[in-house]
């Protein structure tokens, strides 16, 4: 009778992935290479482990940052779409040659509480000047974003944990010495998260459902030109449920099988609205970054916008990313991953 009710609620679980046809609402923010995963764990599950303590979803959820053991390292690297290993083409709608993802991370736990470094280094490879009036190269310069992040979760009681995240983040994507009026801005962001969960034992195992909620990249917009307009940033929040279940049988030191099963929504909070001011005899129109605290309040509704064609409205169903994810560990030395994920289109 167990065993068929966790079926169902597995089943229940993977279903809120279903969505329906929307909007990629990515050009609405920048840097947003802080959104790009290549945690493989994480991946392999569609992102849908915001509910999942570990070690993989750190920036997922900061609370549900876990550690097995006193201190971890792990070095998740991704390189372009020509490198035969390690190879994962990030656009999907153009290329750029040469680039790379490297996230080195270091994690230490004391207690109750955990704590972990993160460097996201994305290289966008080398941009070539050519003559006005040839194909001569006359310059060249190179592309880069990376953000160092600071993660910290504290186990506050035995099923409650809390989470803490600081990110320093630079991107430069142009030069100061060829775009008159360039700059390439740093800023400093936030992660909020929280992670619930409870284990109940059976005669066949024990069954550990988990409930998450996370904002991260919390920061003010930022500005590449000196006078130019601001892009909000890639500020998400997330949501989500898990369901482990451990059986209790093991083959010498290791558990013989553990199911999980992962479900989540997440949500763009970035949004610009347009503003017309009235000029002698005509109007002109710019968009107005909203703010991060504004933004939390004022994104939840249907918005238009051009998408470069004609003025399409969006709603705020057509604004979630649906996650749902599975893990089957065998022996705790092999694990087989399952995930779908739905983005606006």
């Amino acid at each position: 009778m167990l065993s068929r009710q966790l079926v169902r609620v597995m089943l229940v679980i993977l279903m809120i992935g279903i969505s329906q046809s929307s909007r990629a609402q990515w050009g609405m923010a920048g840097v947003t290479f802080l959104t790009f995963n290549p945690d493989a764990q994480s991946v392999g599950m569609a992102g849908a482990d915001v509910a999942k303590s570990g070690w993989s979803g750190t920036h997922l959820n900061p609370a549900a940052l876990s550690l097995d053991n006193d201190v971890e390292f792990s070095f998740p690297m991704n390189f372009d779409g020509t490198h035969p290993f390690f190879s994962t083409g990030w656009y999907t709608n153009g290329h750029i040659t040469n680039y790379y993802y490297l996230t080195p991370r270091v994690g230490v736990r004391f207690n109750r509480l955990a704590v972990s470094y993160h460097l996201e280094y994305f290289g966008n490879g080398t941009q070539y000047i050519t003559s006005q009036n040839s194909p001569e190269i006359i310059g060249e310069y190179h592309l880069y974003e990376y953000s160092h992040g600071l993660t910290a979760s504290y186990e506050l009681k035995e099923h409650v944990s809390i989470g803490l995240g600081l990110n320093y983040i630079k991107s430069k994507m142009g030069d100061q010495a060829l775009f008159v009026g360039y700059k390439t801005p740093t800023r400093l962001t936030l992660d909020l998260g929280l992670l619930a969960k409870h284990s109940y034992s059976s005669s066949i195992g024990t069954i550990t459902p988990s409930l998450g909620w996370s904002l991260t990249d919390f920061g003010r917009p930022i500005r590449y030109s000196i006078s130019g307009p601001t892009d909000p940033l890639p500020m998400m929040m997330r949501g989500g449920i898990g369901l482990n279940f451990d059986i209790d049988k093991y083959l010498g030191e290791f558990r013989i099988l553990s199911v999980s099963g992962y479900g989540g929504l997440s949500k763009l909070m970035a949004r610009s609205e347009m503003v017309n001011t009235v000029e002698d005899w005509y109007i002109s129109t710019e968009y107005k970054t909203v703010g991060p605290f504004e933004s939390l309040f004022k994104t939840w509704d249907t918005f238009t916008h051009y998408n470069g064609q004609s003025w399409v409205s969006v709603s705020l169903g057509e604004q979630l990313f649906r996650h749902s994810g599975m893990e089957i560990t065998i022996l705790e030395i092999l694990s087989l991953r399952l995930g779908r994920y739905f983005e606006a289109e």
